[in-house]
């Protein structure tokens, strides 16, 4: 490639030169107005320098009133001039990144001052998608009270008074496995159900645990079913799960108890569901702490709603004061919620899940 530069006093003029000597395939790679200094050069009005390209090489003869430039000092220029403007970019980037996080800001505190001005502290338990419509069932209250607020809630909870125990003799038993985070109360929970089908319903229970992971469960089950006087099986693979779920034909109910996982381990997720894919008539209750924050319940569900769970067992109610996710999970499932512990005392401190103690939960009477 042959690059020279060229001096004149006009850019057409400096076309035309460039097209004579170096042919019409040449392309001026750079072009800048220049002054040279002193007195005489400011009379000049200053002068134009290109540089010119072309991969043909020059014909005989032609005139030389260009200077040939080294191709690295070409380069070097060219060089200089990307890093320039890369240096302009990112100081603008930059800039725009402040200005983003500025606007988000003031948006987020706006959205925020909005949403505290517009929703009543009632509703501070209660995603934002059910405030709206709490609001317009209290339209022709003036002055809506505590249990005006709760009533109007009820309308959006879907809740179911307990699990319906009952005799199958004859017929297959009713199964329900338990499953959700890790440290929810599950095995604890799944005891006070058994506990409630024995010594209540006087019906024939079998227990099945595959939450091998933690020896400590399967002593603390064991020691649930020889008091209440039921079997209780360990299974490992969904082959056995077939096998144990045939054993226990003769029983009323077999409640099934599974290992916690957190949102976010989907293959330990993964391992449950082909274990309970074996029963295909399996019931599964998703079981969640009452303390469920709002930002994890979309993760909980996205997570676990592969095990098609067809109600809710809140825990740990006497744990905590702040029922912010609870509502949000709720809308997610739509499912309805069938039991509320709050305490580890089997069989006492587990109650039927009711609209009049979910709302309560939402709307505390801090009157």
């Amino acid at each position: 490639m042959m690059i020279r530069r060229y001096r004149g006093k006009t850019l057409e003029a400096l076309r035309e030169t460039v097209v004579k000597e170096m042919g019409s395939a040449a392309v001026i790679i750079h072009n800048q107005k220049i002054n040279d200094a002193g007195l005489v050069g400011k009379l000049k009005g200053g002068q134009y320098e290109v540089i010119a390209a072309v991969e043909e090489p020059l014909k005989e003869g032609s005139a030389n009133s260009g200077t040939n430039i080294p191709t690295e000092e070409i380069l070097n220029s060219q060089k200089s001039q990307y890093m320039g403007i890369r240096r302009s970019m990112k100081m603008l980037d930059d800039k725009l990144a402040a200005l983003d996080s500025r606007f988000e800001d003031l948006v987020n505190k706006e959205k925020q001052i909005k949403t505290q001005s517009d929703s009543p502290d009632e509703l501070q338990f209660i995603h934002e998608g059910w405030h709206k419509k709490v609001l317009s069932r209290l339209r022709k209250i003036n002055n809506p009270e505590v249990e005006d607020y709760r009533k109007a809630l009820s309308e959006s909870l879907l809740t179911a008074g307990g699990i319906y125990f009952r005799p199958t003799t004859g017929t297959a038993p009713d199964i329900y496995a338990l499953a959700g985070p890790t440290g929810v109360g599950k095995t604890t929970t799944l005891a006070k159900l058994c506990a409630q089908a024995v010594l209540k319903n006087k019906l024939n229970v079998g227990l099945i645990t595959i939450d091998t992971f933690r020896v400590a469960a399967v002593d603390q089950l064991r020691e649930y079913a020889n008091l209440l006087g039921v079997e209780l099986s360990v299974v490992f693979t969904e082959k056995e799960m077939k096998k144990q779920i045939d054993a226990f034909q003769d029983k009323d109910v077999i409640l099934i108890d599974s290992q916690g996982r957190g949102p976010h381990d989907l293959e330990g997720i993964e391992a449950i569901q082909q274990v309970f894919s074996s029963v295909p008539e399996i019931n599964v209750v998703l079981t969640v702490p009452a303390g469920l924050r709002k930002q994890d319940a979309v993760s909980i569900f996205n997570s676990f709603s592969c095990l098609d769970p067809s109600c809710i067992i809140l825990t740990k109610k006497d744990e905590t004061s702040c029922y912010d996710g609870i509502s949000t999970l709720f809308e997610l499932a739509d499912i309805p919620v069938v039991y509320v512990t709050n305490g580890q005392r089997v069989p006492e401190d587990i109650k039927p899940a009711s609209s009049g103690l979910i709302t309560a939960m939402l709307i505390p009477d801090n009157g």
